[in-house]
């Protein structure tokens, strides 16, 4: 596992230098003057409150929340709250993710996450049980209409440490959800 993990930080690493080399082709021509096609750091560092409809923490299981994200160039991150129902058992979830974009000079640029997650299940009956799992999330910003941002990702988050009244355990069944994002 710690092998595929480090062959998954190489490649990244190195799908980044290839942006970065690319990004300098396009910003300058062969005299080295700055062309019309150049792209501006402050085009892609942005800010911004949103809403999420979705799927999850099983994809059939409606799914709503809100949050706030900020981005910088090749980073950023992401703070949001989210919640689930089926009728009879509710879930409430809270997230911190830190982003890196895969393209970074555009603005709908692919990205990768990785932060961690916490939530709560609460039954009609009052029994409650607590999460806590490391957050996977690979998601695509969409065209952006007007000032408004639009995104879709997924999130994985799996293995979970369960927090009952009287002990913990371990979850191994991946919780996965999928949102749609829009600001506000």
């Amino acid at each position: 596992m710690k092998n595929k993990i480090l062959i998954f930080v190489v490649f990244l690493i190195s799908m980044n230098s290839a942006y970065s080399q690319q990004d300098c082709s396009i910003c300058f021509n062969e005299n080295n003057e700055e062309n019309d096609y150049s792209i501006q750091n402050s085009d892609v560092d942005y800010s911004f409150r949103y809403f999420t409809v979705g799927g999850g923490p099983f994809l059939l299981i409606p799914n709503i929340g809100i949050g706030y994200r900020e981005r910088h160039a090749k980073t950023g991150w992401d703070l949001a709250l989210s919640f689930s129902s089926i009728g009879v058992a509710h879930q409430l979830g809270a997230y911190v993710v830190g982003h890196y974009y895969l393209n970074p000079p555009i603005q709908n640029s692919f990205y990768l996450g990785c932060g961690i997650l916490g939530s709560s299940v609460i039954i009609n009956d009052g029994s409650c049980d607590g999460y806590l799992s490391p957050n996977f999330v690979f998601g695509k910003e969409l065209k952006q209409s007007g000032e408004g941002h639009h995104f879709l990702e997924l999130h994985l988050a799996a293995p979970s440490l369960i927090f009952k009244p009287h002990h913990c355990g371990m979850m191994y069944i991946p919780l996965i959800y999928i949102k749609y994002g829009v600001s506000f």
